[in-house]
């Protein structure tokens, strides 16, 4: 599953907007999943897992140079708490989906999993949707007034140069 997380990082690189892929990234991990609420079938079930997937390997190559550039004298402390913090959540969530299941059923569980996702895709969106990378391609700061802003601004629009 390495080549699918090769091609995000490229495609991150290309686009430029991190924020935008990163809001990008929760809401195709969240539309499966309440797609899976939904469903009935065993294939469609499978095809909505192999979904959720895409969807993470699109959220590290995005997230990890983001706090690396946003925290650049503590990278490995930035992405060490990023990585921890998946951590806590895959060792809370079976028992936080435990106590939901007595009192709804998977279908329903599975669902309201996708309510944090929505709302920090959203929150990601307003917040970061119009950052820009650092490491754009030129051609995304040909309008900007000045190369010099485009090497080194995280912004990288006429509004910021």
């Amino acid at each position: 599953m390495r080549f699918p997380t090769f091609r995000a990082g490229s495609w991150s690189i290309l686009v430029g907007r991190k924020g935008l892929l990163m809001a990008l990234s929760l809401f195709w991990i969240g539309a499966p999943y309440l797609l899976m609420g939904f469903s009935h079938d065993y294939w469609l079930l499978l095809t909505c897992a192999a979904l959720v997937g895409i969807g993470n390997n699109l959220w590290h190559p995005t997230a990890i140079p983001l706090l690396a550039q946003h925290f650049p004298d503590r990278r490995g402390l930035a992405v060490s708490i990023h990585g921890m913090g998946g951590n806590v959540g895959d060792a809370v969530a079976p028992f936080v989906a435990g106590a939901l299941l007595a009192y709804l059923t998977w279908r329903q569980v599975v669902i309201v999993n996708v309510i944090p996702g929505i709302a920090m895709s959203v929150l990601l969106l307003v917040l970061l949707g119009n950052m820009q990378s650092s490491r754009a391609p030129a051609r995304a700061c040909r309008s900007a007034r000045s190369a010099t802003c485009c090497a080194t601004s995280v912004r990288c629009s006429t509004t910021a140069c």
